[in-house]
């Protein structure tokens, strides 16, 4: 393996490594927004509207 490759696999690597913490923070924001809408339907008492 040439030393470029290896640069440019060490680059790949720290791009998924964020990639996958965003993702996983972009995933938990989507699951908190889920839960207050499905909380609100509770109230309102429109669940059936969207089941």
């Amino acid at each position: 393996m040439r030393q470029n490759d290896i640069r440019m696999a060490r680059v790949y690597l720290a791009q998924a490594r964020q990639f996958r913490m965003h993702s996983a923070f972009h995933a938990t924001l989507l699951a908190w927004a889920a839960a207050r809408r499905r909380k609100a339907m509770n109230a309102t008492g429109q669940m059936e509207l969207f089941a």
